[in-house]
């Protein structure tokens, strides 16, 4: 356990180049352990504060998704960031996969986004099919 604990704590702090996929991969790896154990109670908290909205459940589910997904992805890019600014990544690739982690939770943010403008464009067209006048 004091492995992945370690390197977490050097991908997040100070991470080193990576010259292959097999550097690569765990570092990812990590990330996305990482954010896997954060979203659910993120998920949970922002499905808590959506609860005052009158939004179905489902939708309510996915703007929660989505707002974790987005949430986390900012969390890697800041996280990024704040290593090239403070001379703590050696080369591009050390962020690496911090900016991989957010691409795929903007992409997710993004799916989600699209799964509840579909649902609510259906419900426009219910509610207007709705009030039309029967013939």
């Amino acid at each position: 356990m004091d492995g992945i604990i370690g390197l977490f704590e050097k991908v997040t702090t100070s991470p080193q180049e990576l010259n292959s996929a097999g550097e690569f991969l765990p570092a990812f790896l990590v990330l996305l352990g990482a954010a896997l154990l954060l979203c659910i109670p993120a998920a949970v908290l922002s499905k808590i504060l959506l609860e005052r909205d009158k939004l179905g459940t489902a939708t309510r589910l996915s703007l929660a998704i989505g707002r974790t997904a987005v949430l986390l992805g900012a969390m890697a890019v800041s996280d990024a960031v704040g290593l090239v600014l403070l001379d703590r990544a050696p080369h591009w690739t050390a962020v690496l996969p911090h900016c991989t982690f957010a691409a795929l939770a903007g992409v997710c943010g993004l799916l989600e986004y699209r799964s509840v403008s579909e649902e609510l464009k259906q419900m426009r067209r219910y509610v207007e099919a709705a009030k039309r006048p029967a013939a």
